[in-house]
């Protein structure tokens, strides 16, 4: 009988230690953006592989990591397998996050591509092994598209290690290769990327984006278990869908974020500011500036005192403007590679 009872005290005890700690972990962690507009901000990770290619972690595990990190919406990209699709739909359902039907292929020893959103038909031909002339051993890149087209699909140009050539240009113009990679977590300081803004990325990106019209997106290429503070692509979607997601995606309308840093077009992240900086007048002509958004803000104020200040997430920081109004320069939001975003309050 004191047996079957302290069982039970065991179990009640283990019970509430779950409960207090994912109660603690709702507490000190928030990844929550206010609405910009008509859109939803979504947090995503388009590039992350399992144990079904090259990855250390299980469907569960990786998509379980995902919600712990405050993603919103994924794609598990394992090397020329959509396997994993359906055990991580299935859970991520079960825990409010959005997945998404993907896959990692590519040039033969050459570039590398994240397809998104292909339908259930969609069947990998050659993963990595595209060939650049029509009549090789292997599926022509063109055909290789062009199917990923057909079936609904989208291509993220992912780690653009390899510089940009003829292959991409015309995925480009075809309008099927709609994004690229700024940042990859796993590439570190090799796969040639750059030194620039304190970190290892790929800063030709954002003039190719801005050139062949792509979006901007920051992804891990997760393999094992990924850093505290991952890589992370802002999606503004009309809806918290798969459609919504990918429409979102097409239309451009993202915004990459790491290392601290925000990089986007100019228009959407002044609307993401507007959005996530709301400044009050205190009665004595003081700004008091409020982060709605868990984004770390490093601002400084322009004119004669050009002080720099760090408004921290869901934090508020008291600004004493120079003029009746305030212009505040961001110095971690950023539209080109010597342009912040400069806001007037």
């Amino acid at each position: 009988m004191i047996r079957k009872y302290y069982s039970r005290f065991v179990c009640i005890l283990a019970v509430l230690a779950i409960v207090a700690g994912t109660a603690a972990f709702g507490q000190s962690q928030r990844f929550d953006f206010p609405k910009v507009g008509n859109y939803y901000v979504l947090r995503g990770d388009f590039h992350m592989h399992t144990i079904n290619s090259d990855g250390s972690f299980t469907t569960r595990d990786r998509v379980e990591e995902s919600k712990e990190l405050g993603y919103d919406v994924i794609a598990i990209t394992d090397h020329g397998r959509t396997r994993a699709y359906r055990v991580a739909k299935y859970l991520g359902d079960q825990l409010g996050l959005i997945v998404i039907r993907g896959h990692e292929t590519g040039m033969n020893k050459g570039e590398h591509y994240v397809v998104l959103g292909v339908d259930s038909t969609y069947t990998p031909i050659d993963s990595h092994r595209w060939a650049r002339n029509r009549g090789e051993e292997t599926i022509f890149y063109q055909d290789a598209m062009k199917d990923v087209a057909k079936h609904g699909g989208i291509i993220i140009w992912a780690h653009p290690h390899t510089g940009l050539n003829e292959c991409t240009i015309w995925g480009a113009e075809q309008g099927i290769i709609v994004g690229v990679e700024l940042k990859n977590d796993v590439v570190g300081e090799g796969w040639n990327t750059e030194k620039s803004h304190g970190t290892s990325w790929y800063p030709s990106a954002v003039d190719w984006a801005l050139k062949y019209n792509w979006a901007m997106l920051a992804c891990t290429d997760a393999h094992g278990k990924r850093k505290q503070n991952p890589a992370v692509t802002l999606v503004f979607a009309k809806e918290r869908s798969e459609q919504g997601v990918l429409e979102a995606i097409r239309a451009r309308r993202t915004i990459a974020w790491f290392d601290g840093m925000l990089w986007g077009r100019k228009e959407l992240l002044s609307e993401l500011m507007s959005a996530m900086v709301k400044a009050e007048r205190t009665p004595n002509g003081k700004l008091v500036l409020k982060n709605l958004g868990p984004v770390d803000l490093d601002g400084e104020v322009q004119g004669a005192t050009g002080k720099v200040f760090d408004l921290k997430p869901y934090g508020e920081t008291v600004v004493d403007p120079p003029d009746k109004t305030l212009t505040i320069r961001w110095l971690n939001v950023w539209y080109g590679l010597k342009e912040n975003l400069t806001r007037v309050y």
